[in-house]
Order: structure tokens, then sequence, then C-alpha cells
């Protein structure tokens, strides 16, 4: 029986407010088989995260409008301390 690859099985979360970041990390994640999504700010990985998605990596960049990768982190962590 042959076992499963764990690499195909993670999702990830990449959050930067530059585009071209934002594509690179995507590709890179894509080309080992990891399946992601983009959002370009720590506002909107909030509430992506409040909405029920789930994510088992998280690339977060620190300096962005609306709500910067410190902010975004600490609230991510206390809402999953609390799930």
């Amino acid at each position: 029986m042959a076992t499963p690859n764990l690499v195909t099985q993670l999702t990830a979360l990449i959050v930067d407010d530059n585009k071209l970041n934002l594509k690179i990390h995507q590709k890179i994640l894509e080309s080992v088989g990891v399946k992601n999504q983009g959002v370009k700010n720590g506002r909107e990985a909030v509430d992506i995260h409040h909405q029920g998605q789930r994510f088992d990596l998280i690339l977060m960049d620190l300096d962005m409008p609306i709500m910067n990768g410190i902010e975004a982190t600490k609230k991510l962590r206390s809402m999953v301390l609390i799930a």
C-alpha cells in the first residue's frame, strides 16, 4: 500500500501586500504540492480564520496596511487558543 505524501496534504496562507512577493511564495509552495491561498493584509487573514478556514502554515509579512503582521499574528494566536 502506498503511503500518502504529507506535503500534498498541507495548506498555507500567504499574507503579503506586495503582489510580486505573494506570487513568488505561491509558486514556490505550489511547486512542492502545498495548496495555498494569498491575501493582502492581516485583517483579511484574521477574517478568513474567523470564517472557519484553517491552514497548516502561515507566511506573514511584517509591514502591511490595515493590520500589520505583528497585530495579525497576535490576533490569530489568541483565536487558536480559544478555538
